[in-house]
């Protein structure tokens, strides 16, 4: 249960866009278990994933280049790997909608 659980977050989380620089709060569900999290980037190119079981515990994914995923699901550490074309796609994502910055004069 707590692998797919890990990863239709990271699914929904490689889905979903968030604003680069201030993440967007999303919610989901999956086998009856509704979440929050918001995706980022962090240094070194690493994606971090944040959030929390409505009901539940807190869970911190950080996604490398690599395609290699560990975090936490509570105190329970968890460690997988995504496709680097799935951890493209959330970074692509992250790129697209971040806001145009206006150059000050």
């Amino acid at each position: 249960m707590l692998r797919s659980t890990v990863m239709m977050t990271l699914a929904l989380a490689l889905a979903a866009p968030a604003v680069a620089g201030s993440p967007a709060v999303s919610t989901g569900s999956f086998e009856g278990q509704k979440f929050e999290y918001a995706s980022r980037m962090a240094d070194a190119d690493t994606i971090l994933i944040e959030g929390k079981f409505v009901q539940g515990e807190a869970f911190r994914f950080a996604v490398k280049p690599s395609g290699t995923v560990n975090g936490t699901v509570g105190a329970i550490p968890v460690t997988f790997r995504v496709s680097r074309q799935e951890r493209d796609a959330l970074v692509k994502s992250l790129s697209r909608t971040a806001e145009p910055q206006i150059a000050s004069r």
